[in-house]
């Protein structure tokens, strides 16, 4: 790169997740609470009324995205003036029944502005009222585990992963991180019949290979350093000088494409699935077979743009976060870095 020129930001920002069509966001104002409208067949829910002074904003706002809907359910997340202030304004119009937390019920009841801090804060807000109450159980917690990540991922791979298989007569497996290593989860075999796969439950490596890089790429500094420190310790012949270069770079071009260090003539492919912090959560990736009998099928760089579609629409599937691919198709990194 010449002197004083941009470099590349070894860390890009990864791209803005796609809502489900269910859930709409109204961005408000600085300081002010936005307004999410949550619709399903039992009616649509609004999450917090913003100030007193912006009701009839709001109230155009959200008829507007009702589209001659009406507001069955207005929800509090809490009872300051931007979350409340327009809930006797939205309860006019609509009539809907109206939720806030129990903690603060007593409080609404009551009305006191100094407890309310709305005369503290010199903050306005029509008197309201209240329907019902709610409190933090420990169903969030049962649903956490009865749909833990893998299990979602593993949920939304299969089909995926078939139809990957299918377009690049292919194989094609699933890996996650564990312990200084990388296990195959999920895996489609080649549908010719003829290539090369790894079996489902098989360890592999995780510094010499396009999945481990990947896995190690899409972290955060502290957790890649962890996950550096546990794999040399399985592997210390793998330690080389430049990793953490070729996982910036890894990480600048979104996916891995190297040749394999371990299979000859096998060349790697290998994108992040990424979870909602944009972290990765598992590796998606193609070994790259040559069919000396076969001259028409899809090139290397073909395989990385339909490996990288497939890649980002599972890592939405799974309310993850999509980072575009930025490598130049057929770019390869070393995996010795």
């Amino acid at each position: 790169a010449k002197a004083g020129s941009p470099q590349p930001d070894p860390h890009p920002l990864p791209q803005r997740m796609t809502l489900p069509r269910q859930i709409l966001v109204i961005e408000r104002g600085w300081l002010s609470s936005n307004n999410i409208l949550l619709s399903s067949r039992d009616g649509h829910t609004l999450v917090d009324a913003g100030y007193v002074t912006h009701a009839p904003q709001t109230l155009a706002l959200v008829e507007h995205a009702l589209h001659g809907g009406r507001v069955d359910h207005l929800v509090n997340t809490h009872c300051h003036s931007d979350h409340m202030g327009g809930n006797y304004s939205v309860q006019t119009k609509w009539q809907c029944r109206t939720s806030i937390p129990a903690g603060e019920a007593p409080l609404i009841e009551r009305w006191d502005e100094d407890e309310l801090l709305l005369a503290f804060a010199d903050q306005q807000a029509d008197r309201f009222r209240i329907d019902d109450t709610y409190a933090a159980t420990t169903k969030l917690f049962e649903l956490a585990h009865l749909n833990p990540p893998t299990h979602r991922l593993l949920l939304e791979a299969g089909p995926l992963m078939q139809k990957l298989s299918d377009e690049i007569d292919q194989s094609c497996h699933l890996t996650v991180y564990n312990a200084g290593r990388q296990v195959v989860i999920a895996k489609v075999d080649s549908p010719s019949g003829m290539g090369f796969s790894v079996r489902i439950g098989a360890e592999l490596d995780v510094l010499v290979s396009a999945s481990g890089q990947v896995l190690l790429a899409f972290q955060s500094p502290e957790t890649r350093r962890l996950r550096l420190d546990e794999s040399i310790q399985r592997r210390p012949n793998h330690a080389a000088g430049g990793i953490e270069r070729t996982l910036d770079s890894v990480r600048a071009c979104g996916f891995a494409s190297i040749a394999s260090v371990q299979v000859r003539g096998l060349f790697a492919v290998s994108f992040p699935i990424l979870d909602s912090q944009g972290h990765a959560l598992g590796a998606l990736t193609v070994p790259y077979a040559e069919r000396i009998d076969q001259r028409k099928r899809k090139p290397i760089p073909a395989v990385q743009k339909t490996l990288g579609a497939t890649a980002r629409t599972l890592t939405e599937r799974i309310g993850g976060i999509s980072a575009a691919a930025k490598a130049t198709p057929g770019r390869a990194h070393a995996a010795r870095g």
